[in-house]
Protein backbone atom coordinates (compact mmCIF):
# COMPACT_ATOMS: atom_id res chain seq x y z
CA UNK A 1 0.00 0.00 0.00
CA UNK A 2 1.32 3.40 -0.92
CA UNK A 3 1.53 5.81 2.05
CA UNK A 4 0.06 9.21 1.25
CA UNK A 5 1.24 12.26 3.24
CA UNK A 6 -1.91 11.97 5.38
CA UNK A 7 -1.27 8.30 6.07
CA UNK A 8 2.37 8.93 6.87
CA UNK A 9 1.66 11.91 9.13
CA UNK A 10 -0.96 9.96 11.07
CA UNK A 11 1.32 6.95 11.44
CA UNK A 12 4.24 9.06 12.66
CA UNK A 13 2.09 10.82 15.23
CA UNK A 14 0.78 7.50 16.57
CA UNK A 15 4.33 6.09 16.82
CA UNK A 16 5.59 9.27 18.50
CA UNK A 17 2.81 9.32 21.06
CA UNK A 18 2.97 5.61 21.73
CA UNK A 19 6.70 5.88 22.45
CA UNK A 20 6.01 8.17 25.40
CA UNK A 21 3.21 6.13 26.95
CA UNK A 22 3.51 4.05 30.11
CA UNK A 23 3.76 0.38 29.27
CA UNK A 24 0.79 -1.90 29.89
CA UNK A 25 2.84 -4.10 32.23
CA UNK A 26 1.01 -7.30 33.07
CA UNK A 27 3.33 -8.06 36.01
CA UNK A 28 3.37 -4.77 37.85
CA UNK A 29 0.02 -4.75 39.66
CA UNK A 30 -1.28 -6.47 42.75
CA UNK A 31 -3.96 -9.14 42.79
CA UNK A 32 -7.44 -7.83 41.95
CA UNK A 33 -10.91 -8.82 43.12
CA UNK A 34 -13.61 -10.21 40.87
CA UNK A 35 -14.43 -7.91 37.92
CA UNK A 36 -10.92 -6.48 37.72
CA UNK A 37 -7.80 -7.82 36.00
CA UNK A 38 -4.71 -8.77 38.00
CA UNK A 39 -2.79 -6.18 35.97
CA UNK A 40 -4.43 -3.37 37.97
CA UNK A 41 -4.53 -2.22 41.56
CA UNK A 42 -8.18 -2.70 42.45
CA UNK A 43 -10.18 -2.02 45.59
CA UNK A 44 -13.65 -3.46 46.13
CA UNK A 45 -15.95 -0.71 47.47
CA UNK A 46 -19.55 -1.87 46.98
CA UNK A 47 -22.18 0.61 45.89
CA UNK A 48 -25.37 0.61 47.96
CA UNK A 49 -28.02 -1.96 47.24
CA UNK A 50 -30.69 -1.16 49.80
CA UNK A 51 -34.43 -0.63 50.17
CA UNK A 52 -35.10 3.00 51.12
CA UNK A 53 -38.63 2.74 52.52
CA UNK A 54 -41.36 0.15 53.17
CA UNK A 55 -42.18 0.38 49.47
CA UNK A 56 -40.21 -2.51 47.85
CA UNK A 57 -39.93 -0.56 44.59
CA UNK A 58 -38.01 2.21 46.39
CA UNK A 59 -34.42 1.03 46.29
CA UNK A 60 -30.97 1.89 44.93
CA UNK A 61 -28.44 1.96 43.41
CA UNK A 62 -28.49 -0.75 40.75
CA UNK A 63 -30.51 -3.71 39.48
CA UNK A 64 -29.60 -7.30 40.19
CA UNK A 65 -29.26 -9.09 36.87
CA UNK A 66 -27.43 -12.02 35.31
CA UNK A 67 -25.44 -10.41 32.54
CA UNK A 68 -24.45 -11.58 30.00
CA UNK A 69 -26.56 -14.73 30.41
CA UNK A 70 -29.48 -12.32 30.82
CA UNK A 71 -29.13 -8.86 29.26
CA UNK A 72 -26.41 -8.49 26.65
CA UNK A 73 -23.18 -6.63 27.45
CA UNK A 74 -21.93 -5.01 24.24
CA UNK A 75 -19.70 -2.12 25.28
CA UNK A 76 -18.54 0.53 27.72
CA UNK A 77 -19.66 4.05 28.59
CA UNK A 78 -16.86 6.29 29.88
CA UNK A 79 -17.86 9.07 32.28
CA UNK A 80 -16.10 11.92 34.11
CA UNK A 81 -17.13 12.36 37.74
CA UNK A 82 -17.00 16.20 37.84
CA UNK A 83 -15.95 15.78 41.47
CA UNK A 84 -13.38 14.13 43.71
CA UNK A 85 -13.04 10.46 44.58
CA UNK A 86 -14.54 10.72 48.07
CA UNK A 87 -17.66 12.51 46.83
CA UNK A 88 -18.43 10.03 44.04
CA UNK A 89 -17.94 7.00 46.31
CA UNK A 90 -20.16 8.63 48.92
CA UNK A 91 -22.79 9.27 46.22
CA UNK A 92 -22.78 5.68 45.00
CA UNK A 93 -22.97 4.35 48.58
CA UNK A 94 -26.07 6.47 49.28
CA UNK A 95 -28.98 4.32 48.08
CA UNK A 96 -31.26 7.35 47.76
CA UNK A 97 -29.04 8.87 45.05
CA UNK A 98 -30.23 6.30 42.46
CA UNK A 99 -26.83 6.51 40.76
CA UNK A 100 -23.89 4.15 40.35
CA UNK A 101 -21.18 2.90 38.03
CA UNK A 102 -19.41 -0.40 37.79
CA UNK A 103 -15.93 1.04 38.24
CA UNK A 104 -14.43 4.32 39.45
CA UNK A 105 -10.87 5.14 38.36
CA UNK A 106 -8.93 7.31 40.82
CA UNK A 107 -6.33 9.93 39.95
CA UNK A 108 -3.48 7.45 40.56
CA UNK A 109 -5.10 4.78 38.38
CA UNK A 110 -6.55 2.72 41.22
CA UNK A 111 -9.79 1.04 40.20
CA UNK A 112 -12.61 1.05 42.75
CA UNK A 113 -14.98 -1.79 41.86
CA UNK A 114 -18.46 -0.72 42.98
CA UNK A 115 -21.04 -2.76 41.03
CA UNK A 116 -20.50 -6.30 39.69
CA UNK A 117 -20.51 -6.38 35.90
CA UNK A 118 -23.34 -8.93 35.98
CA UNK A 119 -25.62 -6.26 37.50
CA UNK A 120 -27.08 -3.13 35.88
CA UNK A 121 -25.57 0.08 37.22
CA UNK A 122 -27.49 3.36 36.90
CA UNK A 123 -24.94 5.40 34.97
CA UNK A 124 -26.06 6.37 31.45
CA UNK A 125 -29.37 8.32 31.84
CA UNK A 126 -30.83 5.79 29.41
CA UNK A 127 -31.88 2.43 30.84
CA UNK A 128 -31.39 0.71 27.50
CA UNK A 129 -27.71 1.70 27.60
CA UNK A 130 -27.47 0.85 31.31
CA UNK A 131 -28.69 -2.63 30.42
CA UNK A 132 -26.22 -3.16 27.57
CA UNK A 133 -23.10 -1.37 28.83
CA UNK A 134 -20.53 -1.31 31.59
CA UNK A 135 -20.02 2.12 33.19
CA UNK A 136 -16.60 3.57 34.06
CA UNK A 137 -16.35 6.81 36.06
CA UNK A 138 -13.01 8.63 35.78
CA UNK A 139 -12.30 11.03 38.65
CA UNK A 140 -11.81 14.42 37.04
CA UNK A 141 -13.51 17.36 35.34
CA UNK A 142 -14.50 17.42 31.68
CA UNK A 143 -14.08 21.18 31.43
CA UNK A 144 -10.52 20.93 32.76
CA UNK A 145 -9.34 18.00 30.69
CA UNK A 146 -7.46 16.81 33.78
CA UNK A 147 -7.53 13.02 33.25
CA UNK A 148 -4.09 11.62 34.17
CA UNK A 149 -1.91 9.23 32.18
CA UNK A 150 -2.36 6.69 34.98
CA UNK A 151 -6.13 6.90 34.52
CA UNK A 152 -5.94 6.46 30.75
CA UNK A 153 -3.75 3.41 31.31
CA UNK A 154 -6.17 1.88 33.83
CA UNK A 155 -9.17 2.51 31.60
CA UNK A 156 -7.35 0.80 28.72
CA UNK A 157 -6.45 -2.26 30.81
CA UNK A 158 -9.93 -2.50 32.25
CA UNK A 159 -11.53 -2.15 28.80
CA UNK A 160 -9.27 -4.85 27.36
CA UNK A 161 -10.27 -7.14 30.23
CA UNK A 162 -14.00 -6.50 29.82
CA UNK A 163 -13.93 -6.71 26.02
CA UNK A 164 -12.17 -10.08 26.20
CA UNK A 165 -14.61 -11.64 28.66
CA UNK A 166 -17.79 -10.20 27.14
CA UNK A 167 -16.68 -10.39 23.49
CA UNK A 168 -17.19 -6.89 22.11
CA UNK A 169 -14.78 -4.96 19.85
CA UNK A 170 -12.30 -2.39 21.11
CA UNK A 171 -13.46 0.46 18.90
CA UNK A 172 -15.23 3.79 19.30
CA UNK A 173 -18.58 2.30 18.33
CA UNK A 174 -18.48 0.12 21.46
CA UNK A 175 -16.36 2.27 23.78
CA UNK A 176 -18.24 5.53 23.95
CA UNK A 177 -18.45 8.63 26.11
CA UNK A 178 -21.44 9.63 28.19
CA UNK A 179 -21.83 12.41 25.61
CA UNK A 180 -22.47 9.77 22.92
CA UNK A 181 -25.43 8.14 24.74
CA UNK A 182 -28.79 8.87 23.06
CA UNK A 183 -31.75 10.52 24.73
CA UNK A 184 -34.43 7.89 25.42
CA UNK A 185 -37.23 10.45 24.93
CA UNK A 186 -37.57 13.93 23.43
CA UNK A 187 -38.14 15.55 26.82
CA UNK A 188 -34.79 14.28 28.11
CA UNK A 189 -32.63 15.38 25.17
CA UNK A 190 -31.61 18.77 26.58
CA UNK A 191 -30.57 17.22 29.90
CA UNK A 192 -28.35 14.44 28.55
CA UNK A 193 -24.82 14.58 29.93
CA UNK A 194 -21.90 16.00 27.95
CA UNK A 195 -18.94 14.24 29.59
CA UNK A 196 -16.32 13.11 28.56
CA UNK A 197 -16.29 16.51 26.90
CA UNK A 198 -14.08 18.28 24.35
CA UNK A 199 -10.74 17.83 26.16
CA UNK A 200 -10.73 14.05 26.71
CA UNK A 201 -7.82 12.47 24.83
CA UNK A 202 -9.61 9.73 22.93
CA UNK A 203 -6.60 9.40 20.64
CA UNK A 204 -4.39 8.44 23.58
CA UNK A 205 -6.91 5.96 24.95
CA UNK A 206 -7.36 4.26 21.58
CA UNK A 207 -3.58 4.05 21.11
CA UNK A 208 -3.31 2.33 24.50
CA UNK A 209 -6.03 -0.07 23.36
CA UNK A 210 -4.13 -0.76 20.16
CA UNK A 211 -6.96 0.64 18.05
CA UNK A 212 -6.18 4.23 17.00
CA UNK A 213 -8.20 5.68 14.14
CA UNK A 214 -6.14 5.32 10.97
CA UNK A 215 -7.02 5.93 7.31
CA UNK A 216 -7.89 2.63 5.63
CA UNK A 217 -9.47 3.90 2.41
CA UNK A 218 -8.58 6.17 -0.47
CA UNK A 219 -9.07 9.94 -0.38
CA UNK A 220 -12.37 9.68 -2.29
CA UNK A 221 -13.96 7.25 0.20
CA UNK A 222 -17.66 7.71 0.93
CA UNK A 223 -16.85 7.54 4.65
CA UNK A 224 -14.79 9.75 6.92
CA UNK A 225 -13.90 9.19 10.57
CA UNK A 226 -13.32 12.12 12.90
CA UNK A 227 -9.71 11.94 14.13
CA UNK A 228 -8.34 15.31 15.27
CA UNK A 229 -4.56 14.99 15.66
CA UNK A 230 -3.77 15.49 19.34
CA UNK A 231 -2.35 17.89 20.44
CA UNK A 232 -2.39 19.84 17.16
CA UNK A 233 -6.17 20.18 16.71
CA UNK A 234 -7.56 23.05 18.79
CA UNK A 235 -11.14 24.28 18.57
CA UNK A 236 -12.40 27.34 20.42
CA UNK A 237 -14.51 26.34 23.44
CA UNK A 238 -16.35 28.74 25.75
CA UNK A 239 -18.40 28.68 28.94
CA UNK A 240 -16.38 26.24 31.05
CA UNK A 241 -17.58 25.73 34.60
CA UNK A 242 -17.38 26.58 37.45
CA UNK A 243 -15.89 29.74 35.99
CA UNK A 244 -15.67 30.63 32.27
CA UNK A 245 -11.92 31.29 32.40
CA UNK A 246 -11.28 27.54 32.74
CA UNK A 247 -11.72 27.41 28.97
CA UNK A 248 -8.45 28.31 27.32
CA UNK A 249 -8.91 31.35 25.08
CA UNK A 250 -8.91 31.15 21.31
CA UNK A 251 -8.68 27.40 21.00
CA UNK A 252 -5.31 27.15 22.74
CA UNK A 253 -6.03 23.71 24.27
CA UNK A 254 -6.05 20.41 22.38
CA UNK A 255 -9.56 19.22 21.51
CA UNK A 256 -11.09 15.96 20.31
CA UNK A 257 -13.93 17.17 18.06
CA UNK A 258 -14.99 19.26 15.07
CA UNK A 259 -17.81 21.77 14.70
CA UNK A 260 -20.44 21.23 11.97
CA UNK A 261 -21.25 24.36 9.92
CA UNK A 262 -24.10 25.13 7.53
CA UNK A 263 -21.63 25.96 4.75
CA UNK A 264 -17.96 25.38 3.89
CA UNK A 265 -16.75 28.38 5.87
CA UNK A 266 -15.54 28.92 9.42
CA UNK A 267 -17.77 32.01 9.55
CA UNK A 268 -20.90 30.04 8.57
CA UNK A 269 -23.38 29.36 11.41
CA UNK A 270 -23.17 26.10 13.28
CA UNK A 271 -25.91 23.55 12.68
CA UNK A 272 -29.10 23.73 14.72
CA UNK A 273 -30.44 20.55 16.35
CA UNK A 274 -34.22 19.82 16.27
CA UNK A 275 -34.23 19.01 20.01
CA UNK A 276 -31.26 21.00 21.34
CA UNK A 277 -31.57 24.20 19.35
CA UNK A 278 -28.75 26.28 17.90
CA UNK A 279 -25.22 24.91 18.10
CA UNK A 280 -22.73 27.10 19.95
CA UNK A 281 -19.13 26.95 21.14
CA UNK A 282 -20.26 26.45 24.76
CA UNK A 283 -18.59 23.47 26.42
CA UNK A 284 -21.99 22.03 27.32
CA UNK A 285 -23.57 22.46 23.89
CA UNK A 286 -23.39 19.34 21.70
CA UNK A 287 -25.79 20.44 18.96
CA UNK A 288 -23.07 20.69 16.31
CA UNK A 289 -20.10 18.59 17.48
CA UNK A 290 -18.65 15.33 16.14
CA UNK A 291 -16.03 13.52 18.23
CA UNK A 292 -12.90 11.45 17.70
CA UNK A 293 -13.75 8.02 16.34
CA UNK A 294 -17.24 8.83 15.05
CA UNK A 295 -17.81 7.94 11.41
CA UNK A 296 -20.03 9.77 8.91
CA UNK A 297 -21.06 9.43 5.28
CA UNK A 298 -19.56 12.06 2.97
CA UNK A 299 -22.01 13.83 0.67
CA UNK A 300 -19.60 16.40 -0.76
CA UNK A 301 -16.06 17.74 -0.32
CA UNK A 302 -14.17 20.87 -1.31
CA UNK A 303 -10.36 20.84 -1.25
CA UNK A 304 -7.84 23.66 -1.42
CA UNK A 305 -4.09 23.91 -0.87
CA UNK A 306 -4.56 24.06 2.91
CA UNK A 307 -6.98 21.18 3.44
CA UNK A 308 -10.44 19.77 2.76
CA UNK A 309 -13.97 20.76 3.70
CA UNK A 310 -16.13 17.66 4.20
CA UNK A 311 -19.90 17.75 3.97
CA UNK A 312 -21.45 14.85 5.92
CA UNK A 313 -24.89 13.60 6.86
CA UNK A 314 -25.47 14.68 10.45
CA UNK A 315 -28.62 15.10 12.54
CA UNK A 316 -31.09 14.88 9.66
CA UNK A 317 -29.20 17.46 7.61
CA UNK A 318 -25.83 18.06 6.00
CA UNK A 319 -23.03 19.86 7.81
CA UNK A 320 -19.51 20.96 6.89
CA UNK A 321 -16.25 20.66 8.83
CA UNK A 322 -12.67 21.46 7.87
CA UNK A 323 -9.67 19.14 7.95
CA UNK A 324 -6.35 21.01 7.52
CA UNK A 325 -3.53 19.22 5.74
CA UNK A 326 -1.02 20.08 8.47
CA UNK A 327 -3.25 18.83 11.31
CA UNK A 328 -6.05 16.60 9.96
CA UNK A 329 -9.30 16.39 11.88
CA UNK A 330 -10.57 13.39 9.91
CA UNK A 331 -9.34 10.48 7.79
CA UNK A 332 -10.96 8.46 4.97
CA UNK A 333 -12.18 5.07 6.16
CA UNK A 334 -14.30 2.10 5.15
CA UNK A 335 -17.78 1.58 6.54
CA UNK A 336 -21.36 0.42 6.10
CA UNK A 337 -23.97 2.90 4.89
CA UNK A 338 -27.51 2.93 6.30
CA UNK A 339 -30.27 4.37 4.08
CA UNK A 340 -34.10 4.24 4.14
CA UNK A 341 -35.59 1.40 2.15
CA UNK A 342 -36.98 2.28 -1.27
CA UNK A 343 -40.46 3.70 -0.98
CA UNK A 344 -40.04 5.03 2.57
CA UNK A 345 -40.00 8.82 2.75
CA UNK A 346 -39.31 8.91 6.51
CA UNK A 347 -37.68 6.47 8.92
CA UNK A 348 -38.32 6.91 12.67
CA UNK A 349 -35.34 7.32 15.02
CA UNK A 350 -35.33 5.81 18.51
CA UNK A 351 -33.33 6.30 21.70
CA UNK A 352 -34.01 2.76 22.96
CA UNK A 353 -34.24 -0.62 21.23
CA UNK A 354 -37.36 -2.00 22.93
CA UNK A 355 -39.63 -5.01 22.36
CA UNK A 356 -43.12 -4.50 20.97
CA UNK A 357 -46.31 -4.97 23.03
CA UNK A 358 -46.83 -8.27 21.20
CA UNK A 359 -43.40 -9.48 22.34
CA UNK A 360 -44.34 -8.96 25.99
CA UNK A 361 -47.73 -10.61 25.47
CA UNK A 362 -46.10 -13.69 23.91
CA UNK A 363 -43.50 -14.13 26.69
CA UNK A 364 -43.72 -17.01 29.20
CA UNK A 365 -44.31 -14.45 31.96
CA UNK A 366 -46.65 -11.67 30.83
CA UNK A 367 -46.11 -8.41 32.73
CA UNK A 368 -49.05 -6.24 33.86
CA UNK A 369 -50.66 -4.26 31.06
CA UNK A 370 -48.81 -1.00 30.42
CA UNK A 371 -46.00 -1.87 32.81
CA UNK A 372 -43.31 -2.21 30.14
CA UNK A 373 -42.17 0.50 27.72
CA UNK A 374 -42.68 0.08 23.98
CA UNK A 375 -40.83 1.75 21.08
CA UNK A 376 -41.55 5.48 20.92
CA UNK A 377 -39.99 7.50 18.08
CA UNK A 378 -38.14 10.70 18.78
CA UNK A 379 -38.59 13.92 16.84
CA UNK A 380 -35.47 13.01 14.87
CA UNK A 381 -36.06 11.31 11.51
CA UNK A 382 -34.04 9.88 8.63
CA UNK A 383 -35.50 11.07 5.33
CA UNK A 384 -35.24 9.39 1.96
CA UNK A 385 -31.82 10.05 0.45
CA UNK A 386 -30.07 10.58 3.79
CA UNK A 387 -27.19 8.28 4.69
CA UNK A 388 -25.59 7.38 8.01
CA UNK A 389 -22.76 5.17 9.19
CA UNK A 390 -23.62 1.86 10.83
CA UNK A 391 -22.26 1.72 14.39
CA UNK A 392 -23.72 -1.66 15.40
CA UNK A 393 -26.70 -3.98 15.33
CA UNK A 394 -28.77 -5.11 18.34
CA UNK A 395 -31.84 -7.12 19.21
CA UNK A 396 -34.69 -5.41 21.04
CA UNK A 397 -34.38 -6.10 24.77
CA UNK A 398 -35.87 -4.85 28.04
CA UNK A 399 -35.04 -6.04 31.52
CA UNK A 400 -37.84 -5.88 34.10
CA UNK A 401 -36.59 -5.01 37.59
CA UNK A 402 -39.29 -3.89 40.02
CA UNK A 403 -38.85 -4.92 43.67
CA UNK A 404 -35.76 -4.85 45.85
CA UNK A 405 -36.03 -8.59 46.49
CA UNK A 406 -37.22 -9.58 43.01
CA UNK A 407 -40.66 -10.61 44.28
CA UNK A 408 -42.89 -8.67 41.87
CA UNK A 409 -44.74 -10.34 39.02
CA UNK A 410 -42.25 -11.22 36.26
CA UNK A 411 -39.49 -9.50 38.25
CA UNK A 412 -35.87 -9.82 37.07
CA UNK A 413 -37.01 -11.06 33.66
CA UNK A 414 -35.37 -10.26 30.34
CA UNK A 415 -37.78 -9.69 27.45
CA UNK A 416 -36.32 -10.14 23.99
CA UNK A 417 -38.15 -8.75 20.98
CA UNK A 418 -38.35 -9.99 17.42
CA UNK A 419 -37.29 -6.60 16.03
CA UNK A 420 -33.67 -5.96 15.11
CA UNK A 421 -32.28 -2.44 15.33
CA UNK A 422 -29.34 -0.80 13.59
CA UNK A 423 -27.25 1.62 15.62
CA UNK A 424 -26.35 4.69 13.57
CA UNK A 425 -23.99 7.61 14.17
CA UNK A 426 -26.82 10.09 13.75
CA UNK A 427 -25.13 13.18 15.23
CA UNK A 428 -22.70 13.40 18.13
CA UNK A 429 -24.70 10.59 19.72
CA UNK A 430 -25.68 7.11 18.61
CA UNK A 431 -29.34 6.39 17.86
CA UNK A 432 -31.42 3.43 16.68
CA UNK A 433 -33.44 2.73 13.53
CA UNK A 434 -35.43 -0.43 12.88
CA UNK A 435 -33.45 -2.79 10.66
CA UNK A 436 -36.66 -3.48 8.70
CA UNK A 437 -36.86 0.22 7.73
CA UNK A 438 -33.38 0.54 6.22
CA UNK A 439 -30.88 -0.99 3.85
CA UNK A 440 -27.26 -1.51 4.88
CA UNK A 441 -24.64 -1.50 2.14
Amino acid sequence: MKLTPLWLRSLLVVIFLAAGLPALDATAATAAPTDCPSTLHCVYVPAAYRQNSPDPTDYGNYDVANRPAGPTIDGIVVHITEGDLASVIQLFQDSTSIASAHDVIGRDGTVYVMVPAQDIAYHADNYDYNTRKIGYEIVGHSALGDVTRAQYRSVALLAQFDAARFHFPLDRQHIIGHDNVPAPRDALASGMHVDTGPFFDWQLLMILLGAPVMPNAGPDSQFVTIAPLWPLSRQTVTGCWPTPDLCAPGGSRPTNFVYLHTAASQSAPLLSDPLLGQGTTDVGNNAAKAYYGQQFVVSDRQSDTQGTWYQVWYDGQRGWFYSPRWAPTAVPTKGHRVTPKAGLSTVPVYGQALPESSDYAAAPCVPPAGAMPVPTPLSYTVLAGQQYSLAGQVTAERYRAVNFDGSALCDRTLYTGTQQYDVIQFNGRQYYVRASDVDVS
